[in-house]
């Protein structure tokens, strides 16, 4: 038997939406439980885990966030002070994660000019 395919209605579209807030609130939360932010930012959490979780998938988290919150017609500097805030606390920690690795200097050199490159893109989507 073959099904037609149909649009979602806005009712399944409200509820997808509320578990991926769910999803992000619970990741959040369970991240807060592990560490002190004291201790993030310090580069105290380890080089990989500050990188890949805050820096790649945080900033995924945080870019849906303000995605959603320009979306829904809140004032988008809200939006971009958050997003910009994040990514500050990111970009010192994974520079000093990357001043404090023991491991091969290639990893800490990488880091450190990802956080030039993401300082220098958000420079200039500012210039825009």
């Amino acid at each position: 038997m073959i099904k037609k395919l149909t649009k979602p209605s806005n009712e399944r579209k409200e509820s997808v939406a509320e578990v991926e807030r769910c999803v992000t609130m619970q990741l959040f939360i369970k991240l807060h439980k592990d560490l002190k932010m004291g201790s993030f930012i310090a580069g105290n959490l380890g080089l990989a885990k500050t990188y890949w979780i805050f820096g790649v998938i945080g900033s995924v988290v945080v870019r849906f966030i303000m995605t959603f919150i320009i979306m829904s017609g809140v004032n988008p500097i809200i939006a971009i002070v958050m997003g910009f805030g994040y990514s500050i606390i990111v970009w010192i920690a994974v520079w000093n994660s990357a001043t404090n690795y023991e491991g091969l200097k290639l990893w800490a050199i990488l880091a450190k000019i990802s956080v030039v490159f993401g300082i220098l893109g958000s420079l200039a989507q500012f210039n825009q």
